[in-house]
């Protein structure tokens, strides 16, 4: 773990020692993490799902959903490391507006916003960037709620 003004930079190891996932779940190997500004920022290689699209293989978005979900976890496990339990994601509210392909270099974005529900229910604003003709274009932008369970 490196830190930079302010900037927590996670590489898989770290990443492992705030979220359960292993092996193939993990879908995220580095993390760039902002406490000051609740805000979290990974660099993704879009995986692709065998069969899916097979003329034009294309990342299925629940795959794109869970990598942006694994940011928020990372993002909240190292901005509250007190807090007991593990983030599980239970509601995505996502609007896709670009395809992104298996191999594409994708940018993950994530904001803590606070608690809704009563404070029972984490909130978070993601988005997913790719490269359109060099110009950074919106593929994934929407919302992501989860809730703490005990291990």
């Amino acid at each position: 773990m490196e830190t930079k003004t302010g900037t927590i930079h996670l590489t898989r190891d770290g990443i492992q020692e705030l979220i359960p996932h292993r092996d193939d779940a993990l879908l995220i190997d580095n993390a760039a993490v902002d406490p000051e500004t609740n805000t979290a920022t990974s660099i993704w290689t879009a995986i692709g799902v065998l069969g899916h699209y097979p003329d034009m293989p294309l990342t299925p978005g629940h795959i794109t959903d869970e990598a942006l979900a694994l940011l928020c976890g990372v993002l909240y496990k190292q901005c509250h490391p007190d807090t007991q339990g593990k983030p599980v994601l239970f509601s995505k509210e996502m609007r896709y507006w670009r395809p992104i392909t298996p191999g594409q270099t994708v940018t993950l974005n994530a904001k803590y916003v606070g608690l809704g529900r009563g404070g029972a229910v984490l909130i978070f604003d993601v988005k997913a960037t790719i490269l359109v003709n060099g110009r950074e274009k919106d593929a994934v932008i929407g919302t992501i709620s989860a809730c703490i369970v005990s291990a």
